[in-house]
């Protein structure tokens, strides 16, 4: 089922439960759940909103510079699974936060896996030095890890900065 404001999709399934895809944010999400709820009682169905939440949000953006996913594969390949033939992107499995990112030549990346916003901006602040070669692997692995909790609120106005700066749509 689908609406047009928010423009999303449902999957509706025999248990009751349901999936909605395609919401530009938590509160389009929650709102279109609402919309296919009253939809479905108003088709005679016995359907009540509960247990609303949120599974995984999905962002993507653009570095605006190409990414030598080969180089990546060999130096992160704890994290990372390359196989050109099979897919054309990097699949680079991040711990924490637990996001798994598809990293493309052409410096496009889809961020997946998060329960919240902020898991999104953590990950992507994480791998972007990796990903212009400022930050050496060991120090992007220990100490941006060790530290990131401690200096959340400023690396999060400073991600957003550059995230603006770079033209990245989440």
């Amino acid at each position: 089922m689908r609406i047009r404001e928010p423009k999303t999709t449902a999957l509706i399934f025999a248990s009751g439960k349901m999936v909605v895809t395609g919401a530009k944010s938590e509160d389009d999400s929650k709102l279109a759940s609402r919309k296919y709820a009253r939809i479905i009682q108003k088709l005679g169905f016995n359907a009540k909103f509960t247990d609303f939440k949120i599974q995984n949000i999905v962002g993507s953006c653009d570095i605006k510079f190409p990414i030598r996913l080969e180089g990546l594969a060999s130096r992160h390949h704890n994290f990372s699974s390359y196989e050109p033939e099979l897919f054309p992107g990097l699949i680079y499995r991040m711990m924490k936060p637990k996001i798994v990112l598809l990293i493309f030549v052409s410096g496009k990346i889809v961020l997946t896996g998060a329960k919240v916003r902020e898991e999104i901006y953590q990950a992507f602040e994480l791998i972007y030095p990796v990903l212009s070669g400022t930050v050496p692997y060991s120090h992007c692995v220990g100490n941006i890890l060790a530290n990131y909790s401690k200096r959340f609120p400023q690396s999060l106005r400073r991600l957003m900065s550059v995230l603006a700066c770079i033209g990245v749509t989440l």
